[in-house]
Parts: structure tokens; sequence; C-alpha cells
């Protein structure tokens, strides 16, 4: 059962009744809701405290609309229980099932009296369990977190971050020197979860090398065998591969048995994996990119920010800038306040909310604060990652080549499988309301991304599980997004409302500028609505002929190139969506006037005015633009990177404080720069930086990129002096 609203089952003449039970609803209701209470609401173990004498007042609308609200906390709270308590779950679900029987009888008036004392001695069964539960989660922040604070020392108090004394990684007896904090931080969120989750938890597991060293042999060896030395650091798909192994393993170690069963009840819920990149925001830390897995983890996060307290969540962290990993616990209280509770394997004692802990910790917070955002920023990452791959495709998800054909039917196995990626990423699209968006950048990845499970829903067999689940998720956004309807609602909104600037009083100075721009969205409008029978001339200069007299606009040589009417659309669909795409990004920067002076200067034909659109669009898309910190920290974070490590090996060698301000591109050696963005090149986050390769001709596709050539060429660029900054300020920062 779910959670529905007071009214969501009243008809609309039911509004409007009067009736006994309507108002006995609106005088008993303050009393019921006070009443039926959860977990959060209680510091005791009393759950629930019906006042159940008068469900018989009620009708039965508003009776089962409470039944499913309390149906809707009782779930809650069974979700947080720990894992030993699989037999208060089974017996509380076996309850659930009955409330869910007396919901459906409900309507009948002849059992009112019989069902008003079946539902009575269920809650009393229900509340006896929970009375009587000794493992409830309500003693999550009186007795779990005194554990962990017995292991702790003080790092800030606000927010509350705790260090837990953890064993250091010099100590182990693995042999993995200096390669092996990632380990050590997801065995010291194993640690966490089980000191969270156990009434009785493993005494000394965080110290305790065994623990560890069970755990690495058995789990991260075999992955890592195979590896020379110096190439054996974690990464999040490595320890992803690790928490899988575990997981699925049918006889584990008897000494790290306990924390599989941990883990498997955490899983879903408890455990995400995360990166962190330097920023140019105050904390100078933001999380990396996200694929399909980090995207599901960045959900979790969201979850856990709306769901109630007590509960908590647990994740290893990678923090790229100190190239270290960490382990991190944060406890949510009734009242809604943030613990956090560290682990660091190598630096114990941190102080403060500058150090890497107080950083990741403020970053949590940070994120917490603002959820949705979080969330629309990682689809927004995971979106960015896959949409290049609808470029292959038309609106219809039919290829562009067969070898696009199958090189996408190839991409749908493995690890990869885009299919898969592609249904996830427009079913969240479609549940954050992409789909209704005045947002281009969101409206056309959508339709890349709608475009991609088009093509799966048609080349998939049935029998597969993303060639059953593409068709429906197709359907499902079809029923709701249209692209080109989208697109010409808003290129007409955006044309009513220069008309409205343009017509207000008293008369401004680039008036003109401003009606040529509007002039030029119905153009480019009209033009969109007709690609199609445009495109289908029989050449270009046909086409070109048939577009000017179509739109008066004064279109000229090269204005639809293509050879075949798909390219031609094409051409079309990219001036126009480059069009909107210029407006918006000018309107986000207050560069509007830079927009209307670039459409309404020079050459009045649309060939040359869309030619100063799309140069002005590059220009704003500067990626040395401080302004546009955000679009910097993704491209430049490789760099940035690759740069302050080349800077921290000079500092080995004797480099000061002083000399690092004083360096230039010539100190920066191009075969360890090289080296370095080589390194950082395979993770998923490089995938903007490659692009930017591509987009300046520094090299000629993403696949196959020479790093030597590269480095050279970025070290004689324009932006690498800005480049050169950022990672010196990073290099500084770690001095």
């Amino acid at each position: 059962m779910e959670y529905t609203n007071d009214f969501s089952f009243r008809s609309p003449s039911e509004f409007n009744r009067k009736s006994k039970a309507d108002s006995n609803h609106i005088k008993n209701k303050n009393s019921l809701d006070k009443n039926l209470t959860t977990l959060r609401d209680k510091g005791d173990l009393s759950i629930i405290n019906f006042s159940i004498e008068k469900f018989k007042d009620l009708n039965p609308s508003i009776c089962k609309n409470h039944i499913f609200d309390f149906d809707n906390r009782l779930k809650a709270y069974i979700d947080r229980l720990p894992v030993e308590s699989d037999s208060l779950k089974l017996k509380l679900n076996e309850q659930r099932a009955q409330l869910n029987n007396i919901v459906k009888k409900i309507e009948n008036p002849n059992e009112k009296e019989f069902l008003f004392n079946d539902l009575k001695n269920h809650i009393n069964e229900i509340q006896g369990l929970l009375v009587n539960d000794q493992t409830s989660p309500s003693y999550l922040n009186k007795i779990k977190t005194e554990n962990l604070i017995k292991q702790s020392t003080v790092v800030n108090k606000d927010p509350s971050i705790m260090q837990v004394e953890v064993l250091n990684q010099i100590y182990d007896n693995v042999g993995s020197g200096t390669e092996n904090c990632g380990y050590h931080s997801l065995k010291n969120t194993l640690c966490l979860i089980a000191e969270l989750s156990l009434n009785a938890p493993f005494e000394n597991s965080f110290r305790d090398p065994q623990v560890y060293e069970v755990f690495y042999q058995r789990y991260a060896s075999p992955l890592l065998i195979h590896l020379p030395i110096g190439k054996r650091d974690a990464s999040t798909p490595l320890l992803r591969e690790m928490i899988h192994a575990f997981v699925t393993d049918s006889s584990p170690p008897k000494e790290i048995a306990a924390f599989q069963k941990v883990l498997k009840n955490s899983l879903e819920n408890h455990l995400g994996i995360f990166t962190i990149f330097p920023g140019t925001n105050d904390l100078g830390v933001r999380f990396g990119l996200f694929d399909e897995a980090g995207f599901k983890d960045a959900k979790k996060i969201y979850q856990f920010s709306q769901e109630p307290g007590p509960a908590f969540f647990t994740c290893p962290v990678g923090n790229v800038n100190t190239g270290h990993w960490y382990a991190l616990a944060i406890i949510k209280n009734r009242d809604g306040s943030l613990d956090f509770f560290g682990c660091d394997s190598l630096e114990q004692h941190q102080r403060g909310g500058a150090s890497p802990l107080g950083k990741m910790s403020s970053l949590f917070l940070e994120t917490l604060s603002e959820p949705k955002a979080f969330l629309d920023y990682a689809l927004t990452s995971f979106v960015e990652s896959i949409e290049h791959y609808g470029d292959w495709l038309d609106s219809k998800g039919l290829p562009d080549s067969e070898q696009s054909r199958m090189q996408l039917i190839d991409n749908s196995k493995g690890p990869l499988n885009l299919a898969r990626s592609s249904i996830i990423a427009l079913e969240n699209m479609l549940e954050q309301n992409w789909h209704t968006s005045s947002d281009i950048q969101k409206l056309s990845r959508m339709q890349r991304i709608e475009n991609l499970v088009r093509f799966y829903a048609r080349e998939l067999p049935e029998i597969s599980e993303e060639g059953k689940t593409a068709p429906s998720a197709l359907k499902k956004v079809e029923n709701q997004f249209n692209f080109d309807s989208s697109i010409e609602s808003l290129m007409a909104s955006i044309s009513d409302h220069l008309n409205s600037i343009a017509q207000t009083p008293p008369a401004k100075p680039n008036t003109e500028n401003i009606k040529r721009t509007e002039n030029t969205f119905n153009q480019m409008l009209l033009l969109y609505k007709n690609r199609v029978k445009v495109a289908s001339e029989k050449d270009q200069v046909a086409r070109e002929g048939s577009a000017h007299q179509l739109t008066g606009a004064g279109v000229e040589s090269g204005f639809i190139p293509g050879k075949s009417i798909a390219e031609a659309i094409k051409s079309i669909e990219y001036r126009t969506i480059l069009l909107v795409s210029a407006y918006q990004k000018a309107q986000g920067m207050g560069k509007e006037e830079e927009f209307y002076k670039s459409i309404g200067s020079g050459d009045p034909c649309i060939t040359a005015r869309m030619g100063r659109v799309e140069e002005l669009f590059g220009q704003l898309n500067n990626l040395g633009d401080f302004q546009q910190d955000l679009l910097s920290d993704k491209i430049f974070g490789l760099s940035d990177v690759a740069i302050m490590n080349v800077i921290d090996q000079m500092i080995d060698e004797g480099l000061n404080s002083e000399e690092i301000n004083q360096l230039t591109s010539k100190d920066i050696d191009p075969i360890h720069f090289a080296n370095e963005l080589k390194k950082l090149g395979n993770y998923n986050s490089a995938i903007p930086f490659k692009d930017y390769l591509v987009r300046m001709n520094i090299c000629e596709n993403k696949e196959n990129i020479d790093w030597d050539k590269v480095a050279i060429q970025l070290i004689a660029s324009n932006d690498f002096k800005k480049m050169l900054k950022r990672g010196k300020d990073l290099a500084s920062m770690n001095y």
C-alpha cells in the first residue's frame, strides 16, 4: 500500500457534502494525527497509540486514508530495522497484509463493526510487537553512536564531525604498499555499517588487522594479482566489483561472515561510493561525474535526505585532490540534525572544517540541504556520459549508417550496457520532469536518449531484459513528451517575450536589434516546422531557395548543407537548437545585449546572422571563462589534477611555495604532463575534457588520443595559462 492524501478517494461531489462523517473527521483529525505517530515522533519504543474508538465515526474514504498513512509509516519503520530483526520484519509484514485485507472490505457497511474490531486487534498486535522489540532503530542515536564516539576524536563542532580511530594502512600485513587506502576505506565503511546496524557490534573491528587482511586477501587480491605494483590503486569500479564478490560469496570467511549479512541488508539504501574533485566553490571540492552506478548512489543520497530520522548513510569517498580514500557515515537524528563520522587510514587526529574529513562532510551537508539540485546535477552528469550516442540516430531512432547500428548493438553488451543505461536515464528524466522544462539543453538531451531507447526497442530481442523494458519506457515518455512540440512552444514563447520587450516604452537604443532577434526566432521556427519539406528538395541549391522563399530571411549558400535528406534535416535542427541555446546561455550570463547585437549588427541575411550567433555561443562557452565555474570544473577537472601532480613532483624535488606562483608554461614538462593526462584519461569524468580537445581541434576523436601530442599542443594554447593558474592554486593549497 502507498501513501495517499486524505481526500484522494473522494469524487468532486463528495467535497460538497456536509455529512456527519465529514464533521467528525474535522473534529477528530488533529487528535488522530497526533496519535498516529511513528518512531520519529516518540523517543520511547511505543510506536503507535491509536485512538481507535474514533474510527467508528469516520466514513470509509477517510478511514482508508488513515490506514494508508499508517501503513506507509510502518513500512518506513520496517525498512530501517537492523539486520538481525528478520523475524520481527516478517511478523510486521504479515500484519500489514491483514491491514490491506481490511481496506479491501471497508466499503461494505454490513462488516463495519466486524472490521472495526479486526482493525483494533491488529493495531494492538502491532503495538505489542514494537513495544517488545529490543533492536528498535530508536536506539540508533542513544546507543549505536555512543559506541562510535568512544572510539573517536572531535574534528569539528559545526557541523558535528568525529574521526573514528582505525587501523593505520602502513601497518597492515598484505604487502600492498601505499596502494591500499581504497580497500581500507571499504573495510572501514563495512565497520561503520556494522556499528550502526548491530546490537552487539564487533569489538575493535576498526583496528583489528585480521579483519582487513582476510577481507583484502579474499576480495581484493584476486582482482589485483595480475596488475603490476604501482597499478593496484583502488577505483570506484574496482570497489563495486569487490562489493559484488563479497555479497554473492556463498561461503565467506568466518572472520567476516557477519559483515556480509550487514552489507546485504544495507546495500540498497545505506551504502554508496563517491569521488570528489577539486572545485572552484568555497569548499574547494565538488563531486565527480556520475555514470549509471554513480547516479544510482546519488539517488540513495536523495532518498536519505527525504526520510525521517533516525537513519544513516555510509560511503567510501575518493578524493582526487589528496589522492586518498576515506570512509564516511552520516547520521540523521530524530530532529533532522546531522552528525558525521569519518575514517582515515593514514592521517589520525584531523582538526577543523578545512581538514579533508571536514571538507568532505561539508560537501555532503551542502548536498543534503539542496537534494533536488544535487539529484538534477547527478542525472545531468549521467546523461552527458551517454547522450553523444544519440547523435548517431534520427528522430525515429534510425542509425546514420550500418556501422553505427552495429556499434550501438555492441555497446548494449558487457559492462557499458548502453541499452540499460538509456532506459534508466529516460525514466529518471521523466521522473524529474525534464519533459516540461524550458531548458533547451534538457529537452535536447531527453530527445537523444529517447532516440536511443527507440533504437533498442526495435533492435533488441524481446527475450532480453532491455528488449522487454525499452518499449514500455518509450510508451511512458511518448505519452508525455514530444520534442518538436516542446521546442516550437519554447521558440514561440521567446519570440513573444522579445516582442513584449521591444513594444514596452520608452524606446530603447537596442530596440531594432531586439526586433531583428524576434524576427530571427520567427523565421527559424517557420523553417523548423517545414524542415522535412525543405530538406526534400532535389539538391542544396534548391533547398536553400525553398527556405528563402518560405521565410524571406535571405538564405545564402551553405546554410543547409547535406548530401541526403536526413543530413539536411539535421542541419536545420542544429541551427534551430543553436539559436535557442545561445539565447539561453546569454540570458543566464546576463549578456542579452551582446546576443541582440550579434544578430542585429552586420549582414542582415540569416546565414550571416546565424554565423554570428554561433561565434558568440563559442565565446560564451569559452572554457577559461571564470563566470562558468561549474562548466570549468567539469572540463578542467582532469587538467587541474594533472598539472597539480606535475607541480607536486617539482615540490618533492625542492620547489618552494613562492616558486610555485612564478611557474610558467615553459616550466611544465610535457612528458610528465602527458603521463598524468593519460592516467586520468581512463576515468569516466574525463569525457568533458576529451570533448573539449576535439572541439578545439587538438585531437580528431575521443577514442584514440595521442596524449604526448595533446600535452604539447595544450601547453602552447591560450587556454593553458588559465589551466596552469588553476593547477598552481591546487598545488599551493596542498603545499
